[in-house]
């Protein structure tokens, strides 16, 4: 009899603390609020511009900076000995410059590239306001990213392209992007991983950024400062001539 009880005591607590993890599963809905609300994307909207300076490895060290402006400008450049280099989208136009290559002229960029620096221009991230951009989001399960456990989310952009964002289970920062690029015909994953996240004026930014292209580290990247609200002259989005 003592046994019988003991079974039924042990098969009791089982269904208890199955029923508790279960419950503790959160829905879609669940994590897009948690994840708006660690990011503090009610202070953010407060927020018109940013400015992001640091050092960017590929290959070789180079001063990089990133302008952010709303609704969707966005302006990044770095140097290549000594030369600076500019990719940017003014809101309707994609435009680079590769100096690396003999050519300091700028140049349109081509569709999957423009597809990219536009998703990367928008101001609040894709996340936000989802349905009014013309996005889907589905919650894939979950995933572990560098020993974090991590709920994988489903993008279909509005453009038809899909991407991947994991947000952390216990900060519910977004740690890792996977997307995809065609470069030269084929299809390209490309990882980025986003680490050492600090406060800035009550918001949270990944100071650390590390991506891979095909599985083959292409770039790492060093913020030392993030300024928001900095005075930033649109002119500077517009391709230059």
């Amino acid at each position: 009899m003592k046994t019988m009880n003991a079974k039924i005591f042990f098969f009791a607590i089982v269904i208890i603390f199955s029923i508790s993890g279960y419950a503790q599963e959160l829905n879609l809905d669940q994590i897009l609020d948690k994840y708006y609300k660690a990011m503090a994307l009610d202070k953010f909207q407060k927020i018109n511009t940013v400015l992001m300076s640091g050092t960017t490895i590929q290959n070789d060290a180079m001063p990089l900076k990133v302008y952010k402006m709303r609704p969707d400008f966005f302006l990044m450049e770095f140097d290549v000995q000594d030369i600076t280099a500019y990719q940017a989208y003014d809101g309707k136009t994609g435009w680079m410059t590769a100096p690396w290559t003999g050519n300091n002229a700028p140049q349109i960029m081509n569709e999957d590239r423009l597809k990219d620096v536009k998703n990367r221009a928008d101001f609040d991230g894709l996340l936000y306001n989802f349905k009014q951009k013309g996005h889907s989001l589905y919650l894939n399960g979950t995933e572990k990213i560098e020993n974090k456990e991590a709920y994988k989310i489903k993008i279909i952009r509005k453009d038809g392209g899909s991407e991947f964002l994991y947000i952390d289970k216990e900060n519910f920062y977004i740690i890792k992007r996977l997307s995809y690029r065609n470069i030269r015909g084929q299809e390209i994953t490309v990882e980025t991983y986003y680490s050492e996240y600090k406060i800035i004026e009550g918001i949270p930014f990944a100071f650390s950024t590390t991506t891979y292209f095909g599985g083959q580290l292409y770039s790492s990247s060093q913020y030392d400062s993030i300024q928001l609200n900095a005075e930033i002259d649109t002119h500077i989005f517009q391709m230059k001539k």
